[in-house]
């Protein structure tokens, strides 16, 4: 699967999978943070996005119930580098998901 340039978002549960898209991976940065700030509902108009480093960004939605930024989420481009890391953590995710679902 050739993943590299494409976004993914990790936060304290794992990578991100889209409620919406059943998806992990974005083209576009803009398209990932939309996606959170949907399933999230972030009180914010624009959200806040802070670069980490090249490729890498902080994203904290403000919650709408609470008023508060009680989550954090890294979102990361794919690069050589990084693709097969990323896509292993993804699989597992997937097989401890399903064995759950199993047992």
């Amino acid at each position: 699967m050739n993943n590299i340039g494409k976004w993914i978002a990790i936060d304290e549960d794992g990578i991100w999978c889209s409620p919406f898209t059943d998806s992990y991976f974005f083209t576009t940065k803009k398209a990932i943070i939309k996606d959170i700030s949907d399933a999230e509902l972030d009180a914010r108009k624009t959200p806040k996005i802070i670069r980490e480093s090249e490729g890498v960004y902080i994203y904290k939605p403000k919650s709408c119930d609470t008023n508060t930024f009680s989550k954090e989420y890294t979102i990361i481009r794919l690069t050589k580098e990084n693709v097969e890391k990323y896509e292993e953590q993804i699989s597992e995710q997937e097989r401890s998901l399903y064995a759950d679902l199993w047992y």
